[in-house]
C-alpha cells in the first residue's frame, strides 16, 4: 500500500468542489496530493445521455479519450455518429488544453490514469469497478 510522505501529512484541508464531491488536499508546499472521497456511484462527470453506446464507460475512460483526442483524428471517412462523438471529445478537450495521457490501466475491476497537466504537474487517479 502506498504511503503519503510524512512531510505531506502535516497539513491537509477538506474541500468541497462544485460537483458535490469531497476531497482531502495534503501538501508540503512543494507537492499536493488530492484524495477524492466521493463514492463513484454518486459522481457523474460526463453525463452520456446523448451517446447511449458510451453510457457504460467510466468517467476515467472518457477522460482518457478526451486527453488523447486531437483535431488530427478527424477523417472524412467518419460516420455521422463518429463525427458527433469526435466533436464532443474535442469540445471537452478545450476545457483541459494542457493535459496529456501518459499511462493507463484498463482492467475489468480497475481503471487508472496517469496524466500530465503542466510540465511539473501530474495526476494519478484510479477507481475500482463494482
Amino acid at each position: 500500500m502506498p504511503k503519503l510522505p510524512a512531510s505531506m501529512s502535516q497539513t491537509f484541508a477538506v474541500k468541497r468542489p462544485s460537483n458535490g464531491g469531497i476531497n482531502l488536499h495534503f501538501t508540503d508546499n512543494t507537492r499536493t496530493a488530492i484524495v477524492n472521497l466521493t463514492p463513484m456511484r454518486d459522481f457523474v462527470m460526463f453525463p452520456m445521455t446523448d451517446y447511449p453506446d458510451k453510457v457504460g464507460q467510466t468517467d476515467m475512460r472518457l477522460y482518457r479519450e478526451i486527453a488523447n483526442v486531437g483535431s488530427s483524428d478527424f477523417s472524412f471517412d467518419m460516420t455521422r455518429e463518429q463525427l458527433r462523438w469526435h466533436k464532443w471529445l474535442v469540445t471537452n478537450r478545450s476545457f483541459i488544453p494542457d493535459v496529456e495521457s501518459i499511462e493507463y490501466v484498463d482492467k475489468p475491476d480497475l481503471v487508472a490514469n496517469l496524466l500530465r497537466f503542466l510540465p511539473t504537474t501530474y495526476s494519478f487517479e484510479w477507481s475500482t469497478i463494482n
